[in-house]
């Protein structure tokens, strides 16, 4: 179609320039004829030439878009290729991530156990005396408790190392020369026998022995002072000299040597209760006293029995009053027959006057027989409330420890806490045998006063059944 354009383009072109010469009837014509085939001739030429260089660039365009599309589905095979081979490696980074969480889990889950397990070692190592044996444990357990590093293997063989000889050496009786602190806390050799991990003796040239404790630091032995009385000492001596076959030991590790040691005397003990302590200790003395002098006193009286009452009384029915007068002069120690010698001193008076007279003589007697009972029950309740005037200050000084130094240091805070149950404790026990005295002395008080009563009744009685009382009108 383009050719065809081309070529007719060519003979409009040609007619137009003989038109316009006017003479293509003549001459013009064939020589246009001819320039129109020789044009129509080129265009021919250059159309096929076109159209070759069209055919050839369309060949070569779809050969390179053949060779595109071909590249295109390559690449496309390399990209799901690489998506497969991404996908599997984050599939692979996945599965490492995980395991390596799980191995970091076990690692950290590891090295607490061994952490753990040095510390039990550290503690073991501290409150046995196998530890001394074996001073380089120290340096493996700081090692392993360092949480700057992690524990190798060789950490870990030491460590089981210890707990493996550890439980060798409890079952073993071991006898060496070495130092330790003697008990005077001065620096001593001599004989050291351990008997596994729960006694450890020790015998000096001299011949004295005893036991022995680890250090705080426990890499050493100490002496024990005051833990173990003289038996137990002479028993250790013995036996390290082969001449016993048994020894007192300590199950507990040390905790009874180290509780006999820690023990106070009693001023030391009195001592820890504070200022208010003496107070109540004087309140004991001053009712001690007081409770020796009435017993004493009272010691003193006797009750008028039957046999002389009755021999009174035969003496008043016989109205021989000056004999019954020198009977009870000769009771003096009796209440009852003073207030009878009271009585007899009123013989011929009324019943009125006689029983008034009885009542008289008893109540002068009370004052002496109930002399300092009220002392001693004012006493009884003073020791208590000084106790708890005791406890009150421990407990505020407890409180001003615990502000000043804070509640991480028991020891700061014992002081307040042993004032204050130690003053309530002394307070008590001085209140309790008191008030226990005080009640017997109001009851023999009591026995006496009740005798005086009864056996001035019994004379009245007589005295007015033999006519020696007389009435209201003055008769007998």
């Amino acid at each position: 179609m383009t050719r065809n354009m081309i070529v007719l383009f060519v003979v409009l072109a040609a007619m137009a320039a003989f038109a316009a010469t006017g003479r293509g009837a003549e001459t013009g014509w064939p020589e246009a004829a001819r320039g129109v085939e020789a044009n129509l001739a080129t265009a021919r030429a250059d159309a096929a030439e076109t159209r070759r260089a069209m055919e050839q660039e369309r060949d070569a365009l779809i050969a390179e878009h053949r060779a595109a599309k071909d590249s295109t589905a390559a690449l496309e095979r390399e990209v799901r290729d690489l998506e497969r081979e991404f996908n599997a490696l984050l599939e692979r980074e996945q599965g490492l991530r995980t395991e390596l969480a799980d191995q970091q889990e076990e690692m950290k889950a590891l090295e607490g156990t061994i952490r753990t397990a040095a510390k039990e070692a550290d503690t073991l190592s501290r409150q046995n005396p196998i530890t001394a044996e074996h001073p380089d444990r120290d340096d493996v357990v700081r090692a392993l408790l360092d949480t700057k590093r992690f524990p190798g293997m060789d950490d870990v063989r030491a460590l089981t190392g210890i707990f493996f000889d550890e439980i060798t050496a409890t079952g073993e009786l071991a006898r060496r020369e070495g130092d330790f602190t003697g008990p005077d806390g001065s620096p001593a050799h001599g004989s050291i026998l351990r008997i596994g991990r729960f006694a450890t003796c020790y015998s000096l040239p001299d011949g004295r022995a005893g036991y022995l404790l680890p250090d705080a630091a426990g890499t050493g032995l100490t002496a024990v002072t005051g833990g173990a009385d003289a038996d137990a000492a002479d028993d250790a001596a013995d036996f390290m000299a082969a001449k016993a076959t048994l020894l007192p030991v300590d199950l507990s590790g040390g905790a009874v040597f180290a509780r006999i040691a820690d023990e106070k005397d009693l001023l030391g003990w009195l001592a820890s209760g504070g200022l208010l302590i003496w107070p109540i200790l004087l309140v004991g003395v001053a009712a001690l006293a007081l409770i020796v002098e009435r017993i004493a006193a009272l010691w003193r009286v006797h009750s008028a029995t039957g046999d002389e009452l009755r021999d009174i009384q035969s003496l008043a029915t016989a109205k021989d009053w000056n004999a019954c007068r020198e009977r009870c002069a000769a009771n003096t120690r009796s209440p009852a027959c003073r207030v009878i010698g009271s009585m007899l001193e009123s013989i011929g008076t009324t019943r009125e006057i006689l029983e008034d007279t009885m009542q008289e003589a008893i109540l002068r007697e009370l004052p002496r027989l109930e002399r300092f009972l009220p002392t001693l029950s004012v006493l009884a309740a003073i020791a208590p409330l000084l106790g708890l005037l005791g406890t009150v200050t421990g407990m505020i000084n407890t409180f001003q420890a615990i502000t000043l130094f804070g509640a991480g240091n028991p020891r700061m805070m014992s002081g307040g806490i042993s004032e204050a149950l130690i003053t309530t404790q002394v307070g008590l026990a001085v209140a309790i045998p008191i008030m226990v005295a005080h009640h017997a002395l109001e009851r023999r008080v009591d026995a006496i006063i009740g005798d005086m009563e009864e056996k001035g009744a019994s004379l009245a009685i007589e005295l007015a059944r033999n006519g020696a009382v007389g009435t209201e009108n003055g008769h007998a």
